[in-house]
């Protein structure tokens, strides 16, 4: 983890106001062999941002996005199963039957 913290150091700036990211207000999302992500909040401006780091051939690559979501949420939502073809197949077939309420 350490190392993945130096590699972090390199994409805490806040894309809003430019401010470096305080240790306090990064939260490790998740962690995978090839990949880590964070989220952060700056305490500058209060913008969240969710940051994806993965180490490839050429180097250590970053992707940051902004969010409205806090920490928890996050964790809350990586934790899940994706949505597939049929969650949304099952919600359009309970959507569109006449005799659900939403009929």
């Amino acid at each position: 983890m350490l190392k993945k913290r130096k590699n972090l150091d390199l994409a805490l700036n806040c894309s809003v106001c430019s401010s470096v990211f305080d240790d306090q207000r990064i939260i490790l999302v998740g962690e995978r062999e090839n990949g880590t992500i964070f989220h952060a909040t700056c305490q500058k401006c209060l913008t969240s941002a969710l940051i994806f780091l993965s180490q490839t051939e050429q180097g250590m690559m970053s992707i940051g996005m902004v969010t409205d979501m806090n920490g928890v949420e996050v964790r809350d939502i990586f934790g899940k199963k994706a949505i597939d073809a049929d969650d949304v197949l099952e919600i359009y077939r309970i959507t569109h039957n006449k005799k659900t309420v939403f009929g």
